[in-house]
């Protein structure tokens, strides 16, 4: 499965948690729906369209590794971004990861989402996680199979 089928059945799924669109914060969720590898990194996810941030610290990686995707690499207000790119995409109920969100962070929205109502979700990405797709399923028969020659 690739990125962009992850993401459409993410956003397919905002409907059954009766939001708009997700904000991914969790960096192996972030990648396992775009391929980034970096460090700092949140997806918008929803039927609107996704959008891609990160600081500017990643701006050649995101292009090479996230090209399918409108990428925001500049941070100096990322909850600002967020929010203008939130409200561009329709977007009126964001839900977020409240597994992977602080309450500092979960506060710092608040002030900053006008107009946007936040609500926190469950793990509705590791629940796409949960079932592998023929690619990684071959990636590991291949690390058992490294790992049975090490051994």
């Amino acid at each position: 499965m690739d990125h962009l089928m992850r993401r459409n059945t993410l956003a397919e799924r905002c409907a059954d948690v009766d939001v708009d669109a997700l904000l991914i914060t969790k960096l192996a969720n972030v990648r396992y729906l775009t391929g980034f590898t970096g460090s700092s990194a949140t997806a918008l996810v929803g039927h609107a369209g996704s959008v891609f941030f990160t600081d500017g610290r990643y701006d050649e990686q995101s292009r090479h590794e996230v090209p399918d995707l409108t990428r925001v690499a500049s941070m100096e207000n990322p909850a600002g971004a967020i929010v203008a790119h939130a409200k561009r995409l329709g977007v009126e109920r964001l839900g977020f990861e409240r597994h992977a969100v602080t309450v500092a962070q979960l506060e710092r929205w608040q002030d900053v989402f006008e107009g946007v109502r936040l609500t926190g979700v469950g793990e509705e990405v590791e629940r796409l996680r949960w079932a592998k797709d023929a690619e990684e399923l071959s990636l590991l028969r291949a690390a058992q199979e490294a790992t049975d020659g090490a051994f």
